[in-house]
């Protein structure tokens, strides 16, 4: 038996061309869920049909608006197309990031292995010397990590 539906095709096809394509306002008018008229266009290629019509149309309604806009010079528009429809011709939105410090290039610090406590000391006049300002040197840590060392190299010996 087939089974019976609550609408023809044709209802919905025509709420569909009066909501303009618009699955659920449809739905809304039809008083049905929006997965009944997924259903019928599931269904019937001719509901199908009439929400991919009415989908184009509004494409070139809406575009047929935004060239208006391009014409009459309005540079939100302008800027629009080019960024959606530009793109192969470098119209591209894109963050670009400067890192440099008042024209100069900012150097990455160098990566240091500190092996005893007179590299430390260099390391540090030196570091001071260049940049002005003592660093913050958590110097119990470093005291463990030279003992430790100096201590597992004694015992290898």
């Amino acid at each position: 038996m087939p089974r019976k539906y609550k609408f023809t095709p044709r209802q919905v096809i025509d709420i569909i061309n009066q909501c303009h394509g618009l699955q659920v306002l449809a739905a809304r008018k039809l008083h049905c869920s929006l997965t009944t008229i997924q259903n019928y266009a599931q269904h019937f290629p001719t509901v199908r049909k009439a929400i991919s019509d009415n989908t184009e149309f509004m494409l070139d309604f809406a575009e047929s608006k935004l060239f208006k806009l391009i014409e009459a010079g309005e540079p939100s528009a302008i800027f629009f197309f080019l960024k959606c429809r530009g793109k192969n011709r470098g119209y591209i939105e894109r963050t670009e990031t400067d890192i440099t410090s008042k024209g100069k290039e900012i150097r990455p610090a160098p990566i240091i292995t500190v092996i005893d406590a007179e590299t430390r000391n260099v390391f540090l006049q030196l570091t001071n010397e260049q940049f002005g300002k003592q660093l913050e040197v958590d110097n119990n840590l470093q005291a463990k990590q030279l003992s430790s060392a100096t201590g597992e190299a004694k015992s290898t010996e």
